[in-house]
């Protein structure tokens, strides 16, 4: 291993071994060489980043170490699978779903709309018993376990749980109950309460605000690509959900390193 000078900055090293596994460049090391022969502090540099962590060896590098102390995470599509995309495709044509989608379930997530109301007028418009669209609406979603494992895993590091999600009222309370995460979150922006919905930046400025973290020492975690942009405005560091277990892989490396 090359001695290397590194900035006290953020610094990792992509390692594409047979199963293109990607480890830090701290990991790499302490894989290569004897973890007893190095010694690990906690450092905080002149920006405030109070997260990182410096690992030592004489002879060695010194390997800086950049924690993220929160995660922010969406619901519908990644804690969970979505709700109103497939309630949609059971009764109109896939091209039309988003409009669908858009009329309806977007109001409810500005606030324009209570749960309720949603329910009313798509039983008015579609024909259907409005008894029988909320027990749709509440059984479609299913949990992404897997996914939910890991924020308990960092909760239990110490790592504060956020949750930002585009929803109106009931519903995401009524799942986060279902699924046994109740208590999971140290914050909850659900956006039918401040009338502001991704990927509006004020989102993340209210968010930051209310958790009294920086944007650095957080990641986000979203199945929209439109979503991630803004948060990045803010230094936020982000992960595009689409594989569970390729994800919750990702999230361990990004958190941890």
């Amino acid at each position: 291993i090359k001695r290397t000078k590194l900035e006290k900055t953020e610094f990792s090293l992509r390692i594409h071994e047979k199963r293109k596994k990607t480890f830090s460049f701290r990991q790499f090391v302490l894989k290569t060489l004897p973890l007893s022969s190095f010694s690990k502090e906690k450092v905080e540099w002149a920006n405030g980043k109070s997260c990182c962590y410096q690992w030592k060896s004489e002879g060695h590098p010194v390997i800086v170490s950049c924690m993220k102390k929160v995660l922010l995470t969406d619901f519908f599509g990644v804690l969970s699978t979505e709700d109103s995309p497939l309630f949609f495709r059971r009764y109109v044509p896939e091209k039309e779903v988003s409009a669908w989608v858009d009329r309806y379930f977007h109001r409810g997530d500005r606030g324009e709309w209570t749960f309720d109301e949603i329910v009313q007028h798509l039983s008015e418009d579609m024909k259907l018993d409005a008894a029988f669209i909320r027990h749709e609406l509440f059984s479609i979603p299913k949990p992404h376990q897997q996914y939910i494992d890991l924020l308990k895993e960092e909760k239990k590091q110490g790592k504060k749980i956020v949750l930002v999600s585009n929803a109106s009222d009931t519903l995401p309370n009524v799942l986060m109950k279902r699924f046994g995460i109740a208590d999971l979150f140290d914050y909850a922006y659900i956006s039918y309460q401040h009338k502001v919905t991704k990927p509006d930046p004020k989102v993340f400025a209210l968010v930051l605000d209310a958790i009294q973290e920086k944007g650095e020492d957080c990641l986000f975690v979203d199945d929209h690509e439109e979503n991630l942009l803004p948060a990045k405005a803010f230094q936020i560091e982000t992960v595009l959900y689409q594989d569970t277990s390729e994800t919750v892989e990702v999230i361990r490396t990004k958190m941890n390193r």
